[in-house]
């Protein structure tokens, strides 16, 4: 028995048939396999063949971990979904999430002045809705200055940053050239945007609101 498995299994490898496909026609094992097949020599086509099913295998196997990726993503988008749900939306919420967003990027250094910075739109966006939600303020009170490099069209990208934040560029201050290498350059990178809200009184509830959360925190 053993004899005909190993001329079958010689005549597949020498076919150009990979171990896991011998595996499965003559049912032994991959060490045994590689005792009786270590001296086979084979022909191009046999390496052609066996070429071709290792790439079919890693592009399967590929398409299976994307997948598999996909599925996960959805179920955590899923629970995330369910989570967000049950935060009911209301000014204390949005003080709560300014105060979270000020604890990571806000001004903590200049007495009285309310800063936020970061290059991300999305989370400028996200701080200044809550803000906007949170608290009462007078939109004339926000200034706004952008980081530029020497490769940004500064027009364009200030109607960028003002289209983000919606604040007028009438309340843009002077942007703040930074020096650039000619050979840097970021695709895609907006620059970085400070906004600014003149307020003592807010600056500083925004402070205790972030301390509560550290005290509450510990």
């Amino acid at each position: 028995m053993k004899l005909q498995e190993k001329a079958k299994a010689v005549k597949l490898r020498e076919k150009g048939y990979s171990y896991n496909e011998i595996m499965r026609e003559c049912s032994v094992s991959k060490s045994t396999l590689s005792i009786w097949l270590r001296d086979i020599k084979l022909d191009n086509f046999a390496k052609k063949r066996i070429d071709d099913q290792y790439t079919k295998g890693q592009l399967k196997s590929q398409e299976s971990i994307k997948f598999k990726t996909v599925i996960k993503q959805g179920i955590a988008k899923e629970l995330a979904e369910k989570t967000i749900s049950k935060i009911q939306n209301s000014k204390e919420m949005s003080r709560f999430i300014c105060g979270l967003l000020y604890w990571c990027e806000g001004s903590k250094s200049i007495p009285g002045s309310l800063s936020f910075t970061n290059s991300d739109p999305e989370l400028i966006k996200l701080f200044l809705k809550n803000f906007r939600n949170g608290f009462e303020i007078s939109e004339q009170k926000f200034r706004v200055c952008v980081h530029l490099h020497s490769y940004h069209k500064k027009d364009t990208v200030l109607k960028y940053w003002s289209n983000v934040a919606g604040i007028p560029l009438g309340q843009f201050i002077k942007p703040y050239q930074k020096t650039t290498k000619d050979s840097y350059k970021k695709d895609g990178y907006q620059g970085c945007i400070r906004v600014t809200y003149n307020d003592v009184s807010l600056f500083r509830e925004l402070l205790a609101i972030r301390d509560t959360i550290i005290q509450k925190g510990d």
